[in-house]
């Protein structure tokens, strides 16, 4: 089971936090990994404080993008500790915060017969390898 962070500048209000909850954050515009499917439907889901809502103001799967709003903004990036590790951490103007209570399992579905099937086992273990380095190695991974 992987675990979710936050990704703020260093000088955002949230900066100096250990952890934050999703109730947190929802005090700021957010940042969303643009998926196929209706994320936010899933964060409405574990929003525990009704008055609370989703302020989204972008969806983006460019890094690049992300860091400039992150960094010229008090906007949060949700994002897996994976990516938070791979492509925020290293900039040392960004803060990776873990995001309490918010985990999720990866998983990969296939039809037994493929003959794809060793490569879509390299794969998943390429990244249950990644996730279990980061888990150990990083500092911003829990």
């Amino acid at each position: 089971m992987d675990s979710f962070s936050v990704v703020v500048n260093r000088l955002h209000p949230l900066a100096n936090r250990k952890i934050v909850s999703i109730e947190d954050i929802l005090d700021y515009k957010l940042i969303l990994h643009n998926y196929d499917f209706t994320i936010e439907e899933f964060y409405k889901q574990i929003i525990t404080v009704p008055e609370k809502k989703l302020d989204v103001t972008l969806r983006s799967n460019n890094s690049r993008v992300i860091t400039q709003l992150l960094l010229s903004s008090n906007n949060i990036l949700i994002t897996n500790n994976i990516m938070a590790s791979v492509d925020y951490a290293p900039n040392t103007d960004l803060i990776v915060i873990p995001l309490r209570n918010f985990k999720y399992h990866c998983f990969c579905l296939y039809h037994q017969d493929t003959a794809q099937l060793p490569l879509i086992q390299g794969i998943i273990k390429i990244l249950q390898n990644t996730r279990l380095n980061l888990s150990l190695n990083s500092p911003n991974a829990i």
